[in-house]
């Protein structure tokens, strides 16, 4: 494993832990994840994709998916050495339509493989990571720029209402970790 990365993760604790099950070619792909709050990122080259806690004022930007609704809208950084904050960029025009100011790390997601090696795998193995910012918006109002793929609804909701959303541990660490980073 990278001696960097080794390094931050003692340095900064996991505040969750979950195992997850994607698929890759059809086939199960067992992952470790731990979620690290961290103004440090990880290398880039461990960096595969990058999300955000989007604010504005005393709300976020909620997206709500066929598994229920998260705070993290973003995706995989295309190609893969598009700088992190330009991925973000285009990533949350994509999926919400909204334009977002200036992003600061707030942590990332670390995924260690508990399988080998995939065949045909192009992604770091056996670690990489998501990196996760928070930014603000002035935009009036969501919409999600590729309906029909993942995103299913994007909205506003009162940083202090979120109860009723039913958010992962996850979420809720970053939320937090977001709003201190930028305050009302």
């Amino acid at each position: 494993m990278n001696a960097e990365l080794t390094e931050l993760l003692a340095a900064c604790p996991a505040c969750d832990e979950e195992v997850v099950t994607w698929a890759h070619q059809g086939r199960p792909l067992p992952l470790r994840v731990t979620t690290h709050l961290s103004t440090k990122l990880p290398p880039d080259a461990m960096i595969t994709s990058v999300r955000a806690v989007v604010l504005r004022r005393n709300e976020l930007v909620v997206v709500r998916d066929p598994h229920g609704h998260h705070v993290l809208p973003g995706g995989r950084r295309e190609p893969p050495d598009e700088p992190p904050e330009q991925a973000l960029r285009r990533e949350i025009l994509e999926e919400t339509g909204l334009r977002i100011g200036p992003a600061e790390p707030i942590g990332f997601l670390c995924f260690q493989h508990l399988a080998p090696h995939p065949e045909n795998y192009a992604y770091p193995h056996p670690r990489f990571a998501q990196a996760v910012f928070a930014a603000r918006t002035g935009d009036v109002e969501p919409s999600p720029r590729e309906r029909g793929e993942f995103e299913l609804d994007v909205f506003f909701r009162a940083a202090d209402a979120m109860d009723e959303l039913k958010l992962s541990q996850r979420d809720r660490a970053l939320l937090k970790e977001a709003v201190r980073a930028f305050p009302g």
